[in-house]
């Protein structure tokens, strides 16, 4: 019998296993991904690759966030001023006053 151990073949049964993984990860849904990505995380060691993720996922909040922030067009704008109008000449407003109590008793 062959000793099944020698280097090479044990560098094949990592690849065989890590593409195995990788295909599995291609197939999970998302929440499954994050949760192995996590673990993943909580082990690293690695002060300045920490660093990293932390950079990049800075970096993708504030693309988000100004992504999902854009000026409107001045038409949006007029549209907006006449949707406004409409609603005040049919009484489709709430005043101040009746806002804040309205606030004041979610406490």
């Amino acid at each position: 019998m062959q000793n099944i151990s020698t280097p090479l073949t044990v560098i094949w049964v990592f690849l065989i296993k890590f593409i195995s993984l990788g295909y599995k990860l291609l197939q999970m849904d998302l929440q499954t991904r994050k949760l192995y990505f996590i673990q993943d995380f909580l082990r690293l060691a690695n002060e300045s690759l920490i660093d990293k993720f932390e950079k990049v996922l800075q970096q993708e909040r504030k693309k988000n966030v100004e992504k999902d922030i854009s000026p409107m067009t001045l038409a949006e704008y007029e549209q907006r001023v006449e949707n406004a109008k409409s609603d005040l000449k049919n009484n489709r407003v709430t005043s101040a006053k009746k806002l804040k109590k309205v606030i004041t008793s979610w406490h």
